[in-house]
């Protein structure tokens, strides 16, 4: 999706006034899943860090959108800015916005859009009737290379700078430019124009490993800020960076001390009772034991037993069989009521990847791979468990039971140190192998439950447009819930492009690959992505609504 900027003056002014329209509720194949989000990131972040007044609204029909911008130009005096996030199309020389409710637009080519969607030349008059000084337009909504001489059409005595997302023929991935130009504002308010857009451009080319590259196209004839004076110093600029950070840093080195002090004086006051209550019930544990036969008691140290049903589908999807099971986990307590669930994997061994006659290049070759027994979250990584460690919760679709997401690779292998520190536990993303082993639980199918997957079984192809809690369908043989669907899983592997020289023991296979391995598909993709061999990629540094991460350890707790 591509973004038209067009500043027309090179002062901030004191009144500032935003109309931002996110549209995403279309129907059918036309719904989009970031355009609401980003408006209201946006909407945020101009209220919150540039100083505006902003008007924000949601999945407006024709009518209410042109409603909201004649409502619009009748306020706007000093500076006006809008943005538009959802479908838009180009039909010769005129560009129209997609009001919800007018999806056959997007399929029809005899669809009357005069009477059914917003052209562009429209809100431009609407703002340069208003007679205020500053007019700026952000459309996060084109495909297409934005510098076609015709769109500038009522702009020619106007300083201009038209900012897209991505060249002409690139896909680009929804929301990551919004998201970079929100991250820009809220961290660097004061940069000028050129300056954001250069880092907006830098941003968007490293998270997508290159493959999306916005630009801009200035006729500004001085440099241009929204808020404030630009920072015509380097110097002072360059002060002012490093001054920051040590700041922020004698603030936490503060904060740690006085966390430090409180932590002891709890553990003297109230931790005590507790500790003896724990040592009390562990020597009455171990007394128990010796008296129970000695299998019995290898099995018992691995976890308590749960018990659970797996179903079986024909090709149709159909559930043909439904089979008790049980496995056994153990729990470890996070602290603020939040637990984390692992589920004791048997050692064994399968064949990894897919046989000639259905595959990818890089699932091959098939080879036998052994196994040590080892632990495994029964769920992805939740939002209520990341918040306990981490302190903050980066995910889009919020709930505390639905699985985190927004997380970088970074981001879930510190998760897994933290834990780790927490728990005198080693915990860490699971090997490429670890993670095909656990999800097929003895099965040789494309999905642990038959060869076919519906809505029932799993959280995929839209079916219910974003993510869902956690245990929301039937879990695999070992006992995990939603290998398929809902969010990919980062693994600890980097990047390989097939399986030649991959180690058979199960262990993480080293590389240099900047890439890092996804297994599992998401609630966004085709059912034939979230199958148990499907292979995917990021650069390690990416986030995005359908990546999370599930975890690993040797050890029992």
């Amino acid at each position: 999706m591509a973004a038209l900027l067009y500043p027309v003056i090179v002062q901030a002014l004191d009144t500032r006034l935003a109309l931002i329209i996110g549209n995403g509720g279309y129907q059918g194949d036309a719904s989009l899943s970031n355009p609401v989000n980003d408006a209201t990131d946006l909407a945020a972040a101009l209220k919150n860090r540039l100083g505006f007044e902003v008007i924000h609204r949601t999945n407006l029909t024709v009518k209410e959108m042109r409603s909201e911008i004649e409502q619009f130009g009748q306020q706007l005096r000093g500076m006006g800015l809008f943005y538009y996030a959802g479908h838009g199309m180009q039909v010769g020389d005129e560009n129209y916005l997609i009001p919800i409710g007018a999806e056959p637009a997007l399929f029809n080519s005899h669809y009357n859009l005069d009477e059914n969607t917003l052209k562009i030349s429209f809100i431009l008059k609407t703002m340069q009737d208003a007679g205020n000084e500053v007019n700026i337009i952000i459309l996060d909504a084109y495909h297409k290379n934005p510098l076609d001489r015709e769109r500038l059409v009522g702009l020619k005595h106007a300083q201009s700078l038209i900012a897209y997302a991505g060249r002409d023929g690139e896909v680009g991935l929804e929301g990551i430019y919004a998201a970079s130009l929100i991250d820009e504002i809220n961290h660097n308010p004061n940069l000028s124009i050129l300056q954001l857009f250069t880092r907006v451009r830098a941003a968007v080319r490293d998270k997508t490993g290159k493959l999306q590259s916005p630009g801009f196209y200035s006729e500004l004839d001085q440099d241009f800020c929204l808020v404030g004076e630009c920072r015509h110093s380097e110097l002072i600029y360059k002060l002012l960076k490093w001054w920051q950070p040590l700041f922020i840093l004698v603030i936490a080195f503060g904060l740690i001390w006085l966390a430090w002090r409180q932590k002891w004086v709890n553990a003297v006051v109230f931790a005590w009772p507790e500790y003896r209550a724990t040592k009390i019930e562990q020597i009455r544990y171990a007394l128990m034991m010796q008296k129970k036969p000695y299998q019995q008691r290898q099995e018992e140290k691995k976890g308590k037993l749960f018990q659970f049903q797996i179903v079986t589908v024909d090709v149709r999807g159909k559930i043909i069989k439904r089979t008790p099971k049980k496995a056994r986990y153990q729990t470890e307590y996070l602290g603020k009521g939040v637990t984390l669930e692992m589920v004791y994997i048997p050692e064994g061994s399968f064949l990894m990847g897919s046989p000639e006659t259905r595959r990818y290049n890089d699932e091959n070759p098939q080879h036998k791979v052994m196994l040590e027994g080892f632990y495994m979250g029964k769920y992805p990584v939740t939002q209520a468990q990341y918040e306990v460690i981490m302190g903050n919760n980066p995910s889009w679709f919020k709930g505390k039971n639905r699985p985190v997401e927004w997380v970088s690779w970074h981001d879930a292998v510190e998760f897994c140190q933290r834990l780790s520190e927490m728990t005198c536990i080693t915990y860490s993303l699971p090997s490429e192998a670890q993670w095909e082993y656990a999800a097929r639980a003895g099965t040789r199918t494309a999905f642990y439950f038959g060869e076919t997957i519906t809505s029932e079984l799993a959280n995929y192809n839209h079916n219910h447009r974003k993510t869902t809690q956690v245990g929301s369908f039937p879990p695999n043989a070992f006992g995990l819930y939603e290998m398929h669907g809902n969010v990919w899983e980062w693994c600890a592997d980097p990047w390989h492009e097939n399986y030649e020289g991959a180690p058979t023991d199960g262990s993480v296979w080293e590389g240099e690959d900047p890439y890092r391995l996804l297994r599992g598909g998401s609630w966004y993709d085709f059912p034939s992505l979230c199958n148990c061999v499907i292979r995917s990629r990021l650069t390690s540094d990416f986030r995005l609504n359908s990546v999370g991460f599930r975890l690993v350890a040797f050890s029992a707790i």
